[in-house]
């Protein structure tokens, strides 16, 4: 199984678009996979938007009572999980597509894949 861990804070207005796409992504190439949106007490209705779509995607929502920084936000799920683990920014900056190429790395046999803009076929919109 592999676990994607999305950490927000006030991601309301891109939540769904990230959640669908990597949902679309790893369900087209076969993966079986959970995502888990972990939330640091967002006010726009980030956790709500989230709960809403699990009965469509494989998501769920850990709701923090404050805003933590970002590398513990991650790991508070992360110690739980089995199987592979990703984590990936809510706000499409990191293309919901590549998770597929990660995972393909992983299963055959790569200890760590980690996508970068710094390599070729990477870059930023700015």
């Amino acid at each position: 199984m592999i676990s994607v861990i999305i950490p927000t804070y006030n991601e309301a207005a891109v939540i769904e678009e990230t959640l669908r796409r990597a949902a679309a992504a790893l369900r087209s190439a076969g993966e079986d996979f959970e995502l888990v949106v972990v939330d640091d007490a967002s006010a726009d209705g980030t956790a709500e938007r989230v709960e809403s779509l699990a009965r469509e995607i494989p998501a769920r929502v850990l709701r923090r009572p404050g805003r933590l920084d970002w590398p513990p936000r991650c790991w508070t799920d992360g110690r739980r999980r089995t199987g592979c683990l990703g984590v990936m920014d809510a706000d499409l900056q990191h293309p919901p597509e590549t998770l597929t190429a990660l995972a393909t790395a992983v299963r055959q046999g790569a200890d760590l894949a980690i996508g970068s803009r710094y390599v070729p076929g990477g870059g930023t919109s700015d």
